[in-house]
């Protein structure tokens, strides 16, 4: 199976990988609980091209025991271990202990792989922040944070307005064709204060 689009190269080999009830939406079945491995080449990949094999491995508590033991058996050989959580359940280590059970933890103690564990927390732009402060100690720090950024949001609206006013000014001086001095220095205003609401929004956004 070959595709320049990935959603047109997912439709044709998501029957193949995906275990989930008429996924492929096809007449002809689903050919996963038959199928050992799936391969995915990727060209010009400027991550792969050192040679790193990333593996999607079924999660070691599945349910179907053919593919729990090819997750646990693969997991020997792994060089790193991800492990892909939401971000939600991220809060504290009751993820690591639910996602590895006993037995795998103590098979990768045994094989020295415990430091090549790293969780990955996805769905992080779905956050509710009302949520995260409430289940982590950290009221006191987003107070200072909230108000920080209220003083730079003050500071664009503030900018903002002047900019209106100052760009008003600069169509009537076009208007009734004037050049004078003040126009050019209304024209040098101007553009240091776009350059002044580009950093304050961006001073927002990294807070």
């Amino acid at each position: 199976i070959s595709e320049e689009q990935a959603n047109e190269f997912r439709s044709k080999v998501v029957r193949f990988i995906d275990s989930r009830n008429d996924s492929s939406g096809s007449k002809g079945g689903e050919f996963w609980p038959i199928v050992k491995r799936v391969r995915v080449q990727v060209p010009r990949s400027a991550v792969l091209q050192t040679g790193a094999v990333l593996v999607d491995l079924p999660g070691v508590r599945d349910s179907n025991a053919a593919r729990n033991s090819v997750a646990k058996e693969y997991l020997k050989r792994c060089d790193a271990v991800w492990i892909v959580a939401d971000v939600t359940r991220a809060v504290d280590d009751k993820t690591a202990k639910e996602m590895l059970d006993e037995s795998l933890r103590r098979q990768l103690l045994m094989d020295g792989q415990v430091g090549s564990i790293a969780f990955i927390c996805t769905k992080t732009d779905s956050h509710n922040v009302t949520e995260i402060m409430s289940a982590l100690p950290l009221a006191a720090g987003c107070v200072s944070l909230e108000a920080a950024i209220a003083k730079l949001r003050e500071q664009i609206e503030q900018g903002q307005r002047l900019h209106e006013a100052w760009t008003s000014e600069l169509e009537r001086a076009s208007s009734s064709n004037q050049n004078g001095e003040r126009t050019k220095q209304v024209q040098l205003a101007v553009k240091q204060l776009e350059v002044e609401l580009t950093e304050l929004h961006r001073e927002v956004s990294a807070k």
